[in-house]
Order: C-alpha cells, then sequence, then structure tokens
C-alpha cells in the first residue's frame, strides 16, 4: 500500500491512498507521525466547515492534554491523523485467503475525515512490530488485531495510564474517572461565530473492547464545546450517548444503547483468518453464537466490515443543546481509554461535519437535539 499527501490550495492538504495492488483493506489512515503536514491545524480544517457564519481562529489548532502532573503533555503523533475510503462498498470482497468467498458488509460509513484513536491509527505506524500479513494494529481492517489481550484485538499503549486529560474526566465523569484510565488523544482549536445559531457535528466511534470486554470497560470520548468570554468556564458535551430527556448509562453497555428506535452499536465478527480467530474453540474476542457458553463458537452470521474494531456506532449526529450567540469557542475533541489502557477504540470525525446552522429572525430559541 502506498500512501502520498498532496498540497492543494489554502495550506490544507488532501491524502491520496493508493493500492499497490496486493490484497488490502480498503479504509486507509495517515498518521501525523508519517505526515507531519498533517498538523493540528490542518486536521481542524478538515473538520470545520469555514463559511456561514463560521471561522477556525488560525495558530489555534493543538493536540495538547489537560493533565495534572503532566504539563507538557500531547498527543502521540501515531494516534491521530486523516483517513479515507471509509464508505466502503457494501458487498467488497475481503479477499482471505481462508475464506475467499467472505466480504465486507461496509465501512464505518464516513467517507474521509480525522480519526482520534486511544492506540495506533495506522498498520504502518508501531516501529518494529513486523505485522505478517494476516494481523493488523490500527484502525485499518478487516478486522484481525494483533497486540491485545486475546487474539484479534488491538492494544497499543501511547502514552498510558499516567496521563488523563482533566477536561474529559470533569465532563463525562464528573471528577471521578475510573482508576488506571488514560492514554487520551486530543485534538483542539478555536472558532469564531459572526452569526448565532446551533453547533453540529457528525462523527462514529468504534471500539475493541466490544464484545469482550463491555461489562467491566467502556472506552468513551468528548465533543467539548466553550465561549471564551463565559464565566463559569464550563464545557458543553455534545457526546452522549442516549435519548435526548434520558439519562445518560455510566458506564454504558454499548450493545444495549438505542437511539430514534434503533440500536446506535453494530457488531463487526473477526476476519476468518487466522485460524486462531475462528478455532474451534474461537477467540474469546470474536462473536459468539452461543454467548455464556463455552468453548467460544465463531458466529458466521455476524458480518464484516472494513475496519479493525469489534463493534462500532452508526453515524450520530449531535449538536448544542441550545443556539450559541456571535463570539469565539474552544472545540475540543477527546477519546480516552477508561479503566485500563490495554484495548484500543477510535472517534472517526466526518470531513467538513462541524457546521453553523442559524437561527433566524423571529425563530424561537427550541432544542434541535433529536436528530433521526
Amino acid at each position: 500500500m502506498q500512501k502520498k499527501i498532496t498540497p492543494v490550495l489554502a495550506g490544507m492538504v488532501v491524502v491520496v491512498l493508493v493500492s499497490s495492488g496486493r490484497a488490502q483493506p480498503q479504509l486507509m489512515t495517515a498518521s501525523s507521525a508519517a505526515y507531519p503536514q498533517l498538523t493540528p491545524g490542518v486536521l481542524a480544517g478538515f473538520v470545520a466547515v469555514q463559511s456561514n457564519g463560521l471561522t477556525v481562529v488560525a495558530g489555534t489548532a493543538t493536540a495538547g492534554i489537560k493533565s495534572s502532573g503532566h504539563p507538557g503533555a500531547a498527543t502521540d503523533p501515531r494516534a491521530i491523523g486523516f483517513f479515507g475510503n471509509g464508505n466502503t462498498a457494501l458487498g467488497t470482497s475481503l479477499q482471505d485467503p481462508v475464506d475467499p468467498n467472505a466480504v465486507f458488509a461496509g465501512g464505518i460509513g464516513i467517507p474521509m475525515g480525522v480519526c482520534l484513536c486511544t492506540g495506533a491509527s495506522s498498520d504502518t505506524d508501531v516501529a518494529g512490530s513486523r505485522l505478517p500479513e494476516d494481523r493488523g494494529v490500527g484502525a485499518e481492517g478487516p478486522n484481525n488485531g494483533a497486540f491485545g489481550f486475546n487474539p484479534g484485538e488491538i492494544g497499543v499503549v501511547v502514552l498510558g495510564n499516567p496521563i488523563i486529560d482533566q477536561d474529559f474526566n470533569q465532563h463525562v465523569f464528573f471528577g471521578a474517572t475510573p482508576t488506571n484510565s488514560g492514554d487520551p488523544t486530543v485534538l483542539v482549536f478555536k472558532i469564531t461565530l459572526q452569526k448565532p445559531g446551533f453547533l453540529r457535528l457528525r462523527w462514529v466511534f468504534g471500539s475493541d473492547e466490544y464484545p469482550h470486554w463491555t461489562t467491566m470497560f467502556n472506552d468513551s470520548l468528548a465533543i467539548l464545546v466553550k465561549k471564551e468570554d463565559c464565566g463559569s468556564g464550563r464545557f458543553e458535551n455534545l457526546a452522549t450517548f442516549k435519548e435526548p430527556g434520558n439519562p445518560n448509562p455510566i458506564p454504558f453497555t454499548l450493545a444495549q444503547l438505542v437511539e430514534c428506535g434503533a440500536p446506535i452499536f453494530k457488531p463487526n465478527q473477526l476476519a476468518p483468518n487466522p485460524a486462531v480467530f475462528v478455532g474451534p474453540p474461537a477467540s474469546p474476542h470474536a462473536i459468539d453464537n452461543t454467548p455464556g457458553q463455552a468453548p467460544f463458537d465463531y458466529d458466521t452470521t455476524v458480518p464484516y466490515f472494513d475496519h479493525e474494531f469489534g463493534g462500532f456506532t452508526m453515524l450520530l449526529t449531535r449538536e448544542t443543546a441550545k443556539p450559541l450567540a456571535i463570539g469565539t469557542y474552544t472545540i475540543k475533541l477527546v477519546i480516552q481509554d477508561v479503566g485500563d489502557d490495554n484495548v484500543d477504540s477510535a472517534l472517526f470525525v466526518e470531513t467538513d461535519s462541524l457546521k453553523l446552522f442559524h437561527m433566524k429572525r423571529g425563530e424561537q430559541f427550541r432544542d434541535h437535539a433529536k436528530i433521526c
């Protein structure tokens, strides 16, 4: 696989992902470690639509982490970057040597954007890993991970559990993040709004804690918005896994979450290769068709999706609960391991999905949060 960064207008870059001809996953990632051109400012520019009343404030984007005791903490560049081809076509061949008839049931549902991971974003970024052809370690599919506790899981420690982002701690766990959490990845930038309105963002959350660990561990994320001159200094967190008006379960059980009458979480079966995934007995990371019974039995009816995570959400749209006034705002994206730093998760943010929707004269303030 070849990855190439091509400069374009306005200081932005476009990631051109070119297959080398051998069997390759469709979803591909390019990290800031491999491509230093993918600076926080460039990544922020991919996320936000800079028009119609919204502007990213130049020079404000960072990957810094607010962590007590670690004042210089910053995102590991292997854990953040750009992804493309996320809308892998339904029925695309998995090209698996064990099961050549296996096909992808699709990708993550976003064609391209910015990914933040609690481990490595790309299979090529872990120095010295020497992964075989049938194993992965980043967000790229298929689901065939290495370095996790169970065969098929991914678990790369980038910063470790001593580092916890304090804004995440405050706004997700109300100051009581479980012990041994950490390994955060952060993107922060400022925007100015020239007109009032609702701020909206589209994203997908994927986790390899599913299916084996979700009764004990659930990594989480925060999408934080704060007005700069606001006296309280508190963020609003847009990344809530709940129906508006219902309590937010903490810790949440991913497979039980429902939105607009449908489950928001999709299972992604382990690839049918290597044989240790399938068994018998199957890896505990495989999705079992006899849950609660031994041995693990690989369920051939569960679809394969083109990414590394055992489960992932549908494409979710979230917006501010109330319209925002004209002014300058801080946007902070955080994903972090919760409970330990052993298994990885990722936040995929759609390109150009941070948008401002205007309030028109005479329009009443109303909650637009439920978007089905």
